[in-house]
């Protein structure tokens, strides 16, 4: 033992000595010397760049591609960022003198251009010197960006760049050899088409496959019609044949067709899912080019038009109803995000158990599920399902034995939407109805509804109108959101949720302005709402600016394109959705059977972590008060707390009474003078409220009303407005 530790002594010593001298050798060098590898040839030839003068042009296509021109752009502006002269840059319509000096950055009309890629694969590019000239190039487009970077780094730490400073480099990676290279660093080798005048439901597909492609670090351009250069991965329907196939053809392209526009989704849902697939450096190639082709009889049905298992009952509608989009715009035109639905009538409860079974059979995992007492005493079911890309939400309505169909295209899955906090039975939730001054006389009322959570969250429902939104009353809102949630001036006020009932602008203006003003202060997590296309509601007001906020300041935010049935747990609260406009389409014509903008409201009914139910309406309509209660048991409906629905001017006697709350929140002056007609049917509301066991209502206005949700009891607060 003394032995080895003399010996380990010995060795400490030593090395120590070691570091005293290489760290005073470090201390004693000039520091101005130039390192080794700093020095420069003794002949650095004709000087590219340096401190005066420089013999060299940059020179591009005159028919140049965005990635010739950018790459020329990006040698200019490194060269100018270390040297004083550099070259100058021009296009190739004047021919160069045979000893010209220039750098060449891709398919130039010179020579050497052709000369340097001769020898290249598809996916290889080079940096050459021929001649006087420095030639940087590919022989495929989408690779001179490669070329130019390795250009740019190569520079180095030298005062002058000389042509023999530059080194011939060629990179010519086997893998790119594959027939079928999909996509290289990101970038696309191909083009998705598909034609002009193919079905919106074809085109919404190839948008969303490209919008997908995007989110997993892929640019695959999808465009309509004829691609005029490179190769391209066409989406068409052929009559003849017998479900779907996939093609990949002798010039490099690769063809996509259904025997109708379903069948087609289908075959571009099957390349999206086994075809798209990165490989370790994170290219995307097909190593087996084979045909392949399904039948896909688990998919056809006569009249079937959605790409998914057919449903075998009942009686299927005409047409699809398109749903609407999530947080994109909608101008009337085909989205990515374009969400479709088919409604089935004359159908049983067995009959949509088969399908599910079904659905799991062809591969799909059920990600949410739940159900609901019918006014008759059957059972609702709602069930969200997925496979690879697409999102389903299926659900079955025991009155009217209708199934909906719908393929999301716009939202995260419920599952990755829900998320849950530490709570129990005692734990307190509070409901404010926000004190929006409202107009007595220009019936400019609007709503914003506040539940704050357990974990001091906010979900904001709604959100005042654009009238409302001055300055200090903005500000307010701000004050107001950090004062209950506890937060400084220098913390953000978390919303898990913000729930928009309908696109009308009382209910989004006020609460997108303030988020306008002051998105620094907030952190919007989600985002829930159904708006329908508007193509399907022609002639409806649908206001886009809340829409709009979220998608430009909070494009991160998780959407969920609610559906009726679904059951969101939110940190800790439940929110359970009743009615969406998807509920309104006849199950015939699959077209919807509203006839005014209000009833697009989606209904939803929060659950607060005492088990107090709060009933939200927002403005919704008499004309679908008798198909709502005929969805629901009375059970369903009941809650201690409602609002009052359209601020008071919509007579939902019905609807009240299968509630019977104790507190309703009116987002209107209790004295409201908006027209004779509105002062009549609020006093025709009241007595209906009154009748359906309200004992205390509580107008917006005047006050902040807040209601304080704990152990079963309800305390209410009246607060002053705070501007």
């Amino acid at each position: 033992m003394c032995v080895m530790m003399k010996r380990t002594i010995v060795t400490i010593s030593a090395l120590l000595l070691l570091l005293t001298a290489m760290l005073l050798a470090v201390a004693c060098k000039d520091k101005n010397l130039p390192e080794e590898d700093e020095t420069l040839p003794a002949d650095i030839g004709a000087i590219v760049a340096g401190d005066a003068g420089s013999v060299f042009t940059i020179v591009y296509p005159t028919r140049w591609t965005d990635a010739e021109f950018n790459g020329a752009q990006d040698i200019e502006a490194a060269l100018k960022a270390k040297y004083r002269s550099v070259p100058a840059m021009k296009n190739d319509s004047t021919e160069g003198a045979a000893d010209a000096y220039e750098i060449l950055v891709g398919n130039t009309n010179r020579e050497e251009s052709a000369q340097a890629v001769a020898q290249l694969n598809e996916y290889g590019w080079t940096i050459s010197v021929i001649g006087n000239r420095i030639v940087i190039n590919a022989k495929n487009n989408l690779m001179i960006p490669d070329a130019v970077a390795y250009f740019i780094n190569s520079i180095g730490d030298a005062e002058k760049l000389g042509i023999n400073t530059v080194k011939t480099h060629v990179e010519n990676l086997e893998k790119y050899n594959a027939p079928y290279v999909i996509a290289v660093d990101g970038r696309s080798v191909y083009t998705l088409s598909y034609s002009a005048n193919a079905s919106d439901y074809l085109k919404s597909a190839a948008m969303n496959f490209s919008s997908d492609m995007r989110r997993n670090g892929v640019a695959v351009t999808a465009k309509s019609g004829s691609v005029s250069s490179g190769k391209k991965v066409t989406v068409s329907t052929l009559s003849s044949l017998k479900g779907w196939e996939i093609v990949f053809e002798e010039n490099g392209n690769i063809a996509l067709r259904g025997e109708d526009d379903a069948m087609t989704v289908n075959a571009l849902n099957y390349f999206a899912a086994n075809f798209m697939k990165k490989d370790g450096d994170g290219d995307i190639l097909v190593s087996n080019a084979q045909k392949v082709s399904d039948t896909a009889e688990q998919y056809a049905r006569e009249g079937w038009l959605l790409a998914a298992p057919a449903y075998e009952g009942g009686i299927l509608s005409q047409r699809l109803y398109h749903s609407g989009v999530g947080i994109s715009k909608d101008n009337g035109s085909i989205s990515a995000e374009s969400t479709y639905m088919m409604s089935v009538r004359g159908t049983s409860h067995i009959e949509f158990g088969e399908y599910l079974t079904k659905l799991t059979t062809c591969g799909y995992v059920i990600d949410s599920e739940s159900s609901m007492r019918s006014s008759g005493g059957g059972t609702n079911r709602y069930v969200g399902l997925k496979k690879d890309y697409q999102y389903l939400y299926v659900y079955y309505l025991a009155e009217t034995n209708e199934v909906r169909v719908i393929d999301d295209r716009a939202s995260v899955l419920e599952s990755e939407f829900e998320y849950t906090v530490f709570y129990d039975s005692s734990t307190g939730a509070e409901i404010y109805m926000y004190g929006l001054k409202q107009d007595a006389v220009g019936g400019g009322s609007g709503s914003l509804m506040i539940v704050k959570q357990a974990d001091n969250s906010v979900i904001l429902i709604d959100g005042g109108s654009g009238t409302q939104a001055t300055p200090t009353a903005v500000d307010g809102l701000l004050d107001f959101l950090q004062m209950i949630t506890d937060k400084s001036s220098k913390e953000k006020v978390v919303v898990s949720c913000w729930f928009i009932t309908h696109p009308h602008e009382d209910h989004g203006a006020f609460l997108s302005k303030m988020i306008n003003s002051h998105r620094d202060k907030l952190d919007i997590q989600r985002v829930m709402f159904n708006f329908p296309a508007v193509n399907e509601i022609s002639g409806f007001e649908l206001y886009a600016e809340t829409r709009d906020t979220i998608s430009s300041y909070f494009p991160n935010a998780k959407v969920l394109k609610c559906h009726t049935g679904q059951s969101i747990q939110l940190g800790s609260v439940i929110v359970d959705v009743l009615a969406t406009h998807e509920d309104t389409v006849d199950s015939y014509t699959g077209k919807t059977m509203m006839t005014e903008g209000n009833s697009t409201v989606s209904v939803v009914r929060i659950t607060l972590p005492d088990g107090t139910r709060f009933m939200s309406l927002g403005d919704y309509t008499a004309e679908l008060e008798t198909m709502f209660l005929k969805m629901y048991a009375t059970a369903e409906l009941e809650c201690r707390i409602t609002d009052v629905a359209h601020h008071g001017y919509n007579s939902l006697p019905n609807i009240y009474n299968a509630i019977g709350a104790k507190y309703a929140l009116w987002s209107n002056y209790s004295n409201n003078q908006f027209s004779g007609w509105h002062l009549a049917i609020t006093e025709q509301v009241k007595g209906q409220l009154r009748t359906a066991g309200v004992e205390e209502i509580y107008y917006a206005g005047l006050n902040t009303v807040k209601l304080e949700c704990k152990n079963g009891e309800v305390q209410v607060t009246k607060l002053p407005t705070l501007y």
